[in-house]
């Protein structure tokens, strides 16, 4: 089941994975309002045992693997299978958005699609389901392909938004998440900060709630709203303290307020967490090179010059061609 602005845009990646599927169902969505009912027109249409479904500007990674995903579903009566999704990616390749989600299901289980934008697949049934690594999806995104996404999904986010107020009606804890995280990709860092405290204050889920309280704790830092900012670390901390996401916030918070000790410290307590395990969108590059570039950063302006060149080296043979990094590597390099 694919979605996609125009024909000619979903031609090529039904050129190049047709040969995947049994059938293949395009709904076209322009100027779109409302994607959960886009895919649910297709998903009507679906008379084979599964479904998939993929966006236009998707790839396929090892598509061969496919009927290996369908083989364990058969034999472990399961009613689907997550996979990777690789949504965004930095200048330098590295994936900067990773999630789980859904992606082959049965098409016997009741499963629906709902929400307006970042929809997803929900059930009356609990479904029996699985991960895999065996098929990767992987989102083609451009830098301005992402400005023109969040405009337009903080479009329809506040339409819904303002459609639930206007009804007198509790603004779904969906739509006030997403409209949240959008204001902070926004820069519209106070209206993050509302939008993100309304919906900590509705039926969310926890996970979610920690990944608000820590979008909450980022804006405030870059409003300079130090100690409130390390108030939300902390309280995602309470929520989750095996996750190291709040620890790297609040080293965050630590070396905008000059506190670069202290930002070391959390970044040591960070490292000792393994990387979340959850269905939330992540960042993979928070769990590997971005604290030591943090770390090398803090160890630099103490006048740490060795031990800050020895970690960016780190990070500079890792990621040779990462633009991102030239400002910091640098300095560190030419003092050294």
């Amino acid at each position: 089941c694919i979605i996609s602005p125009d024909k000619p845009t979903a031609k090529r990646v039904i050129d190049r994975y047709s040969q995947y599927f049994d059938e293949v169902y395009l709904e076209l969505t322009p100027n779109i309002k409302n994607f959960a009912n886009a895919r649910n027109k297709g998903l009507k249409k679906v008379k084979t045992q599964y479904w998939c479904w993929i966006d236009s500007d998707d790839d396929i990674k090892n598509p061969e693997n496919i009927p290996r995903l369908i083989e364990i579903l058969e034999k472990e009566n399961l009613d689907a299978v997550y996979l990777p999704y690789e949504y965004m990616k930095n200048d330098n390749g590295d994936v900067v958005a990773y999630q789980w989600r859904e992606r082959i299901m049965r098409t016997a289980h009741p499963f629906k699609w709902v929400g307006a934008i970042h929809e997803t697949v929900t059930s009356k049934q609990q479904p029996q389901a699985t991960k895999s690594e065996l098929v990767t999806i992987s989102h083609n995104h451009t830098e301005d392909d992402s400005k023109r996404s969040i405009e337009r999904n903080a479009k329809i986010l506040e339409a819904e938004y303002n459609k639930a107020k206007k009804a007198n009606k509790q603004v779904d804890a969906r739509i006030l998440y997403y409209l949240g995280r959008t204001r902070f990709d926004q820069q519209n860092y106070g209206e993050a900060i509302k939008i993100l405290r309304e919906y900590i204050a509705s039926s969310g889920w926890d996970e979610e709630k920690y990944f608000a309280h820590i979008k909450i704790a980022d804006s405030l830092s870059e409003l300079e709203e130090y100690d409130a900012a390390k108030e939300w670390a902390l309280q995602a901390m309470e929520i989750q303290p095996d996750y190291p996401d709040a620890y790297l916030s609040m080293a965050k918070v630590c070396f905008m307020s000059d506190e670069h000790d202290k930002c070391l410290e959390w970044i040591g307590t960070a490292k000792k967490k393994k990387a979340p395990q959850t269905l939330s969108v992540t960042d993979p590059t928070l769990y590997t090179y971005r604290p030591l570039v943090l770390a090398a950063m803090c160890h630099f302006l103490k006048g740490r010059i060795e031990k800050a060149h020895e970690l960016i080296e780190i990070v500079h043979q890792e990621n040779p061609t990462f633009k991102g990094l030239e400002g910091t590597y640098r300095p560190i390099k030419d003092s050294y």
